[in-house]
């Protein structure tokens, strides 16, 4: 379900779906999904290079994996609903794994 992969992104896979948020840049996340078995390793139009970052953790648990890089945080349950949160918890967006629904985007 929940695992650490490289460049301290949390995966997350449900069925034949893959999600990973990983830090981008200072306070930033970058969130993709693919029905591949794999990201495709080019970054498109995401070409800037990224700043050394240092205030990044992952957390998984059994029902639930969390990212957290700087003053924004990221939290998928075991039913893939995503929740983006601020430093100060104010939910940032609300986004469920495969429903193509979202709130505060």
């Amino acid at each position: 379900m929940f695992s650490k992969a490289e460049d301290n992104a949390l995966e997350y896979r449900y069925d034949s779906e893959l999600l990973r948020v990983q830090p981008w840049g200072p306070n930033a996340l970058r969130v993709r999904a693919t029905y591949e078995p794999t990201f495709p390793t080019e970054n498109w139009a995401l070409s800037e290079p990224l700043p050394e970052l240092k205030d990044v953790s992952v957390s998984i648990h059994d029902d639930r994996g969390s990212i957290h890089n700087g003053a924004i945080t990221a939290q998928i349950n075991k039913r893939g609903k995503i929740t983006i949160t601020n430093s100060k918890g104010k939910s940032l967006a609300n986004l469920n794994l495969g429903s193509g629904r979202t709130r505060g985007i």
